[in-house]
C-alpha cells in the first residue's frame, strides 16, 4: 500500500467501498465527539431500513482499504462468524493493533447483533473501551461468534485512539473508560474477545 495523505485516504476508501457487491450500511466515525453517541445516533437513523441480508459496516474516518477489502465478507461466510475485523496495520506496516481481536474502528456486524444487544453505553467518553463493552456485550449477552481476520488487513492512519502507541498516554476519560470496563467486565474483560485460534 502507497500511503496517501489523511484526507485523501477517506476519500479514496470511499471510492473502493462502492465496488462491494455485498449489501451493507455504512457507520462512519469522527472523533470530534463521543464515539458511542456518534455510532447510536447513526444506527438510530439506519434501523428502519435494515434488511437481514444487510451488513453493518463500522469504519473510523481515517481507515484505508485496499481491493482486497471485499475478502472480508467472504472470510466471514467460511468461517460463519457474526462479526469480522481485518489485521490493522500503522502507517509505517507495523502492527497496529495491541490484542489480536475484533474493534469497531472496522467492522462487519450483522444486523441481528444489534438488534438483539441494542445500542451503545453512552456513558463511555470520547473513544476507548466504548468499543469493547459492547463487543464484550455482544459475546456475553447474545452468543454471537466473532473473528479477527488473519488475510484481510487495512491501514489505521492517525492512530489517534484506539490501535496506536498513542493510545497509551495516560488521559483522564480514557482511565475512567477503563475503570468502567473493569466495573462491567471484571479485570480479565479482555479475554472475552481474543479469538478461538489464539
Amino acid at each position: 500500500m502507497a500511503l496517501l495523505e489523511w484526507n485523501d485516504i477517506l476519500n479514496e476508501t470511499l471510492i473502493r467501498l462502492k465496488y462491494i457487491k455485498s449489501p451493507f450500511q455504512l457507520l462512519l466515525s469522527k472523533s470530534t465527539e463521543s464515539v458511542s453517541i456518534n455510532i447510536n445516533r447513526n444506527l438510530k437513523s439506519i434501523e428502519p431500513n435494515l434488511k437481514d441480508d444487510d451488513l453493518i459496516l463500522f469504519m473510523d474516518d481515517d481507515i484505508w482499504i485496499d481491493e482486497h477489502f471485499e475478502e472480508l465478507i467472504t472470510e466471514m461466510k467460511e468461517y460463519n462468524v457474526d462479526y469480522i475485523s481485518p489485521k490493522f496495520l500503522n502507517k509505517k506496516g507495523g502492527v497496529g493493533c495491541l490484542f489480536p481481536t475484533a474493534t469497531m474502528a472496522c467492522m462487519f456486524m450483522k444486523p441481528e447483533i444489534f438488534k438483539k444487544v441494542g445500542f451503545m453505553d453512552e456513558r463511555f467518553k470520547k473513544s476507548q473501551y466504548n468499543d469493547t463493552d459492547y463487543l464484550i456485550r455482544i459475546v456475553k449477552e447474545g452468543g454471537f461468534r466473532k473473528r479477527y481476520s488473519d488475510k484481510v488487513s487495512i491501514i489505521h492512519a492517525r492512530e489517534n485512539f484506539g490501535t496506536g502507541k498513542r493510545a497509551c498516554k495516560p488521559q483522564i476519560w480514557h482511565q475512567l473508560n477503563f475503570l468502567r470496563c473493569v466495573k462491567k467486565h471484571g479485570s480479565n474483560f479482555m479475554g472475552y474477545l481474543l479469538d478461538d485460534y489464539m
